[in-house]
C-alpha cells in the first residue's frame, strides 16, 4: 500500500460531505459493538470480524496521524482491491482525512466521467463542454468511445506489469473464488489469473490503444489543439488518465510517430490542473 496526501485548502471543505463520512466511521463502531464476531471482510484465505476490523483501522488511523495526516488532508490510496483497501479507506476517514470523491449538497457522486459532467452542469462558469447541442453530442460520443476502448484496453498491460506479481503465489482456485465476488469484472480477473494475461491478449489491447491514438491524432490534426477544437473539454479529461497510464507502463512508443498526440499531451500536462490531479505519489511508477 502507498498513501500520499495533500493539505486541503479552505475552499475545499464540505461540511455536508464530512457529516456523511463521519457516519461511515460511526457505522464501523456500531457494527463492532453489535456484531463483533460477524465477518466484516473476506479476501482469499483471510477473514476479519468487525471487532478486529475496528482494531486494525484504529491502529492504521493512529499511524497516519503520526505520519503527519491532518484534518481535511486529501489522501490517495494506491493498493490492490482487497480487504486491506477497506481497512485503509476506513482509517483515512477515522484519522480525519478525505478520500477524494465528490460530495456536493449532501450528495456523493462517483465515477470520474460522471463527476466531470456533474461539475459542468453545476458550475457553468468554468465550461468543460461546448455550448451547442451538436458539440455536446460529439463530446459525449468521444467520452463513450474512450470509456469503452482505451480505458479498458490499458488495464491488460498495466495489470500484467503492476498487479500480477502480487498474485503469483495465490492458488488459482482462491483467485477464481475472489473473482466471482466481483461480478462487474469477474471474467477480467478470471482471465488474468495468477500468471497474467496472454501475449495474444496484450497484443490485442495494444492494438486497441494504438487505433484510439491514431483516431485522436487525426481529430487533433483537423481541429486541434484539443479533441473538439479550441476548447478543452471533458473528452480530453477522460482520455488523459489512460495515456498517463501508458507512460507509467512504458508504452510511449505507441505514439512516437503521432505528432499531434504528443503536442496534445504536452499541452495537457502543462495545465495547472494536471499537477493537482497527478500529484507526487499518485502515479504507478512511484510504487512499482
Amino acid at each position: 500500500m502507498s498513501v500520499t496526501h495533500q493539505k486541503e485548502g479552505p475552499t475545499d471543505t464540505c461540511p455536508a460531505g464530512e457529516r456523511r463520512f463521519m457516519n461511515l466511521t460511526q457505522m464501523l463502531h456500531r457494527m463492532a459493538r453489535a456484531r463483533p464476531d460477524a465477518v466484516a471482510t473476506s479476501f482469499l484465505s483471510r477473514t476479519t470480524n468487525w471487532a478486529n476490523l475496528k482494531e486494525r483501522v484504529a491502529r492504521l488511523a493512529a499511524g497516519l496521524r503520526r505520519l503527519g495526516l491532518s484534518e481535511g488532508d486529501r489522501v490517495a490510496i494506491l493498493a490492490l482491491n482487497s480487504d486491506r483497501f477497506t481497512e485503509y479507506y476506513f482509517a483515512v476517514w477515522w484519522a480525519g482525512g478525505v478520500v477524494p470523491t465528490l460530495s456536493h449538497n449532501d450528495n456523493v457522486i462517483i465515477d470520474s466521467s460522471v463527476i466531470c459532467e456533474y461539475l459542468e452542469e453545476c458550475f457553468a462558469e468554468t465550461p468543460l463542454a461546448p455550448n451547442e447541442p451538436v458539440g455536446r453530442a460529439r463530446m459525449r460520443a468521444w467520452m463513450r468511445y474512450f470509456e469503452e476502448v482505451p480505458t479498458s484496453a490499458i488495464r491488460v498491460p498495466s495489470f500484467n506489469m503492476f498487479f500480477v506479481p502480487h498474485f503469483r503465489n495465490i492458488p488459482e482456485q482462491v483467485l477464481k473464488s475472489q473473482a466471482d465476488k466481483r461480478p462487474l469484472r469477474k471474467h477480467f480477473y478470471r482471465e488474468m489469473g495468477n500468471t497474467g494475461f496472454s501475449n495474444e491478449k496484450v497484443t490485442q489491447s495494444l492494438d486497441r490503444l494504438r487505433s484510439c491514438l491514431v483516431r485522436v491524432d487525426s481529430a487533433l490534426k483537423d481541429n486541434g489543439p484539443w479533441i473538439l477544437g479550441d476548447q478543452f473539454t471533458i473528452a480530453d479529461i477522460v482520455l488523459i488518465p489512460s495515456v498517463i497510464r501508458m507512460i507509467d507502463a512504458q508504452l510511449e512508443d505507441q505514439w512516437a510517430d503521432l505528432h499531434h498526440i504528443d503536442m496534445w499531451l504536452k499541452a495537457a500536462m502543462a495545465r495547472p490542473s494536471f499537477s493537482q490531479a497527478f500529484y507526487e505519489g499518485t502515479r504507478l511508477t512511484a510504487n512499482a
